[in-house]
């Protein structure tokens, strides 16, 4: 753990003097701090592998299965290992905040320690409100987000589950007026699903943006 083969090594059957060279891999060390710049005591931050631009603009991000979570880290220090040369995100993930990405970083060969801080943010919220075919509000719905990438069928949301996505999951139901509100969401284009008791599903699209 925390190296990676400099080369692939190829040798006859029955070869007893094999020699493999392995070199370390990158690791990544910073802070996740709250708005205010303070350190956050208590997060999860994790790392995601980014693509190269789409002509579009969009990036495509990968997750590297690092993680580390942290409970009483006076000073929000973390740091992750095992990082071969590419671009990449860290996620920071706390309690009382949204989850926020870093600005992506590159790492190149030979580069053995990026720093990378984290400041988190309170996000974006939805808010809306359902009724039914009369106008009249419903109430108990169940609102949810989702990737606006994948539609309501059984095959999207066998993939919704295994990409990953900077569209943070959350769920409520309507009050009695018919009204909720998702909040702490990460900046993103989400889709909402509506459930209500008695109906079908509806689906909603959006942008959310983080203002501060």
């Amino acid at each position: 753990q925390g190296y990676r083969m400099q080369k692939a090594t190829r040798v006859k059957v029955g070869e007893m003097n094999v020699e493999i060279v392995m070199i370390p891999q990158a690791c990544v060390a910073g802070r996740v701090l709250d708005p205010s710049g303070a350190p956050v005591t208590s997060f999860a931050a994790s790392i995601r592998r980014v693509s190269p631009p789409r002509p579009d603009g969009k990036r495509f991000f990968e997750d590297m299965n690092i993680s580390q979570t942290c409970s009483g880290q006076a000073d929000g220090s973390f740091r992750l290992c095992g990082l071969n040369p590419g671009s990449y995100v860290v996620v920071a993930r706390s309690a009382k905040f949204a989850p926020t990405l870093s600005d992506v970083f590159s790492l190149v060969e030979g580069q053995h320690t990026a720093q990378i801080d984290v400041r988190l943010n309170d996000g974006g919220s939805i808010k809306g409100r359902v009724v039914g075919p009369g106008g009249a509000p419903v109430a108990g719905a169940t609102v949810s987000t989702h990737d606006d990438r994948f539609e309501n069928d059984p095959l999207d949301a066998f993939f919704e589950n295994l990409l990953p996505t900077n569209v943070t999951e959350r769920k409520t139901r309507t009050d009695a007026n018919g009204e909720f509100v998702l909040s702490q969401l990460t900046p993103e284009t989400y889709q909402v699903r509506v459930t209500p008791r008695d109906c079908t599903e509806a689906q909603a699209r959006g942008v959310v943006v983080h203002r501060g």
